[in-house]
């Protein structure tokens, strides 16, 4: 199934995002994702690093 499928069907419900079986962020899904990128919000700082060195590890492994 492609992003583009399970976000239309997503839309206004929460979406996890896994890295390694673990869950990064659950974000609430405000639009299809057609294009293959996507915006995450984080509430804190700290909150968006964490999350960018988790999918940095994911890609560099």
């Amino acid at each position: 199934m492609r992003l583009a499928d399970v976000t239309r069907g997503a839309v206004g419900k929460q979406l996890a995002l896994l890295v390694e079986g673990r869950v990064l962020a659950a974000a609430r899904v405000v639009d299809p994702i057609t294009g293959g990128q996507f915006e995450l919000a984080t509430t804190t700082p700290a909150e968006a690093s964490q999350v960018a060195a988790a999918l940095h590890a994911s890609a560099a492994s």
